[in-house]
């Protein structure tokens, strides 16, 4: 096994410190800009409830990449994908759709998380992570078609964004604790 070239690791490099920079950004941007309504959501139940409302919208990159590979499948030789002759046709929408699947488990339970713990009027977080998201997936797909090392920028914003949640919520539960918002009806 050969070791990446200085040139290719530069590139992810830059490309990674782009896309971090871009979701500080975009974050900060969506948070105020986004056309979202204001909500005020009392219990954690209403805000977890919104958050997984708002993931249909985050399916919309799986849904696309399933339908490319089928269509990229239905018209050309990899219709047969046991004789393996056409595959390479589909191997790169193929890890995009895996990577993607992946990072939108990831995104999916941290943004549920991240819900319960938000005060009642800062839920646009949950619509801005999720347009983020497929921002990110979207910059992701494309560099990755254009030429695989350009898939950097747009999978650093996703994993940087998951990151950040997970610390979030990590502090969270260790500083707040665990059933912070929770009443005692709520608790087990």
């Amino acid at each position: 096994m050969g070791s990446s070239s200085p040139e290719d690791r530069g590139k992810v490099l830059l490309q990674s410190l782009t896309g971090i920079c871009t979701s500080s950004v975009l974050f900060t941007l969506g948070s105020f800009v986004l056309p979202v309504r204001s909500y005020i959501l009392e219990s954690p139940m209403e805000r977890v409830i919104f958050a997984l409302r708002w993931q249909c919208v985050s399916l919309l990159p799986i849904i696309i990449g399933i339908q490319v590979i089928a269509l990229t499948r239905f018209m050309t030789n990899a219709i047969d994908p046991v004789g393996g002759k056409c595959e390479h046709l589909v191997e790169v929408d193929k890890r995009c759709l895996q990577n993607t699947i992946e990072q939108f488990l990831l995104n999916f339970l941290l943004q549920l998380g991240l819900a319960s713990y938000l005060e009642s009027t800062c839920v646009r977080v949950i619509p801005t992570l999720t347009v983020m998201f497929v921002f990110s997936r979207a910059v992701f797909w494309i560099g990755y078609r254009s030429h695989p090392v350009n898939r950097a920028m747009g999978f650093a914003m996703t994993v940087f964004m998951n990151y950040s949640m997970l610390v979030y919520l990590l502090y969270c539960v260790l500083l707040r604790g665990p059933l912070l918002f929770l009443t005692p009806t709520d608790r087990p």
